[in-house]
């Protein structure tokens, strides 16, 4: 790039994502090997990096800022009561903050967003070709026990490793993959045929295969039902015959068995067994108990909640000292239930409120948007599979208090700064 081309704005909110998206999918690691500090010095510069970009960009769009305020309302709600910050501890929250700020700044400006799909794909193959090679090398996995000091959780004692790959955790993993899937599958089904590739198709099934070996049923489920989702609404032309009749059937009938079967494993185990058991022994992981907990805590004070934050100080006080080995603060993996526990009805109407704009602005920005222009609708395809997955998979996830909301939350805001009337067919 010559001298007169560089434009300091750019470089900034580049090198910006670089480093924030880097963030996200390398956590762990960067804490084992450096420090929590590092880390969130780390998202700070990246952030400030941004920030200063936009402030410097010509590219204006700060209507998209207005789209983002249900989620500035979210940010407001989360510092209310919050019983994170009462107990002293603030790393959490800080994150949460820091990620929507960064999605706002990043709102109100154009031209980031292939950036952002290409630091995912790049940093999210890293933990596709972990999974793999730990699959293919078991022997190799003895490198991240050593790291951990311990083996992560959803491994059986390190013999399958591959499931956690370079994370502590292998629900972890296959969010990372499933994110990864997401982007490169929601792209492929955009383009026109002609501009699609056999590398590209390949990298989406061999995502699917590391997303598989992470044995996640959720993620996976969830995942590929939210790109069935996108093709059919992409194609709108091929809803009415008999294979989309089909898929959809068997997709509504896959989420279901998915959710009932994290509400009652004990009655898929018999006639599943190993495949839906994977090896790992206690398949219910505590959360009827958790989930119980919640409703308890709920009625409570179903109008304003216990605050945000405060299940898993009430999970540390009634159910820990019952689930040895296990984290002792945890969340309930139901979203929508710890929402009503922690900020009651009037909390969980402004969340799922914030869920629900910005699934409305996708879809008519979809409707409106101009067949040839593939960019567009790329981007508000990713958008709307990362927002199907999001919604699903809240029901036996944490993906508002954990890693996957600061990634749903800038894919989010892909779509902020563009106009209906700027779309339009």
């Amino acid at each position: 790039m010559s001298f007169r081309r560089f434009k300091p704005s750019v470089f900034l909110i580049n090198v910006g994502l670089f480093i924030i998206v880097g963030c996200v999918f390398t956590y762990e690691l960067i804490r084992a090997l450096l420090a929590d500090r590092w880390y969130m010095s780390a998202v700070f510069l990246g952030g400030a990096m941004i920030t200063a970009g936009a402030v410097l960009s010509r590219r204006k769009a700060t209507y998209g800022r207005k789209k983002m305020l249900p989620w500035i309302l979210v940010g407001v709600l989360s510092l209310v009561r919050n019983a994170e910050l009462r107990h002293g501890t603030y790393n959490t929250e800080l994150l949460f903050l820091l990620y929507l700020w960064i999605a706002i700044v990043l709102s109100g400006i154009s031209g980031w967003q292939d950036k952002l799909k290409k630091y995912t794909v790049m940093w999210g193959s890293l933990h596709v070709a972990a999974t793999i090679i730990f699959f293919i090398f078991r022997g190799s996995y003895a490198v991240m026990v050593n790291l951990w000091g311990r083996y992560p959780t959803g491994t059986n004692k390190g013999l399958t490793g591959y499931c956690a790959g370079i994370t502590t955790h292998y629900s972890q993993n296959a969010t990372y993959i499933v994110i990864l899937f997401l982007v490169l599958a929601c792209t492929y089904i955009v383009k026109p045929k002609k501009m699609r590739t056999k590398r590209e198709a390949f990298a989406i099934a061999i995502t699917l295969v590391a997303l598989m070996l992470t044995a996640k049923r959720a993620h996976l489920c969830f995942g590929v039902l939210a790109v069935v989702f996108v093709y059919y609404l992409v194609n709108p032309e091929k809803r009415g015959n008999k294979l989309f009749k089909v898929i959809a059937a068997m997709g509504g009938a896959v989420t279901i068995l998915a959710v009932m079967y994290e509400i009652m494993p004990e009655v898929f185990q018999t006639v599943l067994g190993r495949f839906v058991d994977g090896g790992y022994g206690d398949i219910t992981s505590g959360r009827i108990p958790m989930w119980m907990l919640a409703v308890d805590l709920f009625k409570g004070s179903p109008i304003f909640g216990i605050g945000w934050s405060g299940y898993r100080y009430s999970y540390a006080l009634n159910l820990f000292s019952g689930y040895a080995g296990r984290s002792e603060f945890l969340n309930t993996h139901n979203v929508y239930l710890q929402l009503l526990c922690e900020v009651g009805i009037v909390g969980t109407l402004i969340v799922t409120g914030a869920l629900y704009s910005f699934m409305r602005n996708a879809l008519i920005l979809n409707k409106h948007c101009e067949v040839n222009d593939s960019g567009k609708r790329i981007d508000i395809a990713v958008s709307v599979g990362m927002g199907v997955f999001f919604i699903f998979y809240s029901v036996t996830g944490c993906c508002l208090y954990d890693l996957t909301f600061h990634m749903f939350i800038l894919i989010a805001a892909m779509i902020m700064p563009y106009r209906k009337n700027e779309v339009r067919r």
